[in-house]
């Protein structure tokens, strides 16, 4: 998984393993394969065990635990672009453990756009 957070103000995002308590979905999002000449469904699933598709809420999971933990800031006012980004120059990638939960967050306590970015591919190891 490589993940991208933006935001136009500050921001904290995290990135929490095997949450507990706190999370309740309010819809999902379906997740595409890049590979569009693939009909592979993608073998991530939501909160609901639907696969193909992520949870998404307001409310951020406790307990587990916090593999990323950032501040972004950012001065720019243009609400149609990031003032701040957590991937500056690093790239955050992560093999995640099969049949784990993971809650990807950005929040702020000012009304500002922000957004998440995921890619992954499922990886198989070689042992």
């Amino acid at each position: 998984m490589v993940a991208s957070f933006e935001a136009v103000g500050g921001a904290l995002v995290t990135i929490r393993e095997n949450g507990t308590g706190g999370a309740s979905p309010t819809g999902a999002v379906t997740c595409f394969n890049n590979n569009r000449n693939s009909a592979n469904t993608s073998l991530v699933t939501d909160i609901g065990a639907t696969a193909g598709q992520m949870s998404y809420d307001a409310t951020l999971d406790t307990g587990g635990t916090l593999i990323l933990s950032e501040y972004i800031s950012g001065a720019s006012t243009n609400q149609n672009k990031a003032g701040g980004s957590a991937e500056g120059g690093a790239r955050y990638e992560w093999i995640l453990k099969q049949g784990n939960r993971y809650q990807f967050a950005i929040y702020s306590t000012a009304n500002v756009a922000a957004s998440i970015i995921l890619h992954w591919y499922e990886h198989t190891d070689v042992s």
